[in-house]
């Protein structure tokens, strides 16, 4: 069990499900690289005796990862982590840059004009305008 690092225990007492915490708690396992591709996930009966929950919990966390596609299960074989970066990537939303812009470290894009074989009007590329009457 050590290679696994399953120190931590669900908070039996917290309003998140505790197979919301488990399947926390192996995502981040997995987007931390702890876990990495073609690591081998401990069988849910030992998942269920270390966490001090029913199997079913972690077969519902479970459930949670591979529909993520974090991990796979085959019969013979176990479970195993398939994935680690793009589903996670995908499953978070974008940062909010205006709270970037605001504290100074990023600066909004500044308004560029190019002009194209030196005609006096430019096309507004920052706007996505374009002057139809360069010949």
């Amino acid at each position: 069990m050590d290679m696994y690092n399953l120190e931590w225990k669900p908070n039996e007492s917290s309003k998140i499900p505790l197979y919301q915490q488990i399947y926390e708690f192996m995502k981040r396992k997995i987007m931390n690289g702890e876990w990495t591709l073609g690591t081998k996930i401990p069988p849910q009966r030992t998942l269920a005796h270390e966490f001090k929950v029913n199997r079913s919990t972690i077969v519902t966390a479970l459930d949670e990862l591979a529909a993520d596609g974090l991990i796979e299960s085959k019969v013979g074989r176990g479970t195993v982590v398939i994935n680690n970066t793009w589903s996670i990537i995908s499953s978070t939303s974008p940062p909010d840059w205006r709270i970037y812009v605001k504290s100074g470290t990023h600066q909004p894009n500044q308004l560029y004009k190019i002009s194209i074989k030196q005609k006096p009007d430019p096309i507004l590329f920052v706007s996505e305008q374009v002057n139809y009457h360069l010949n």
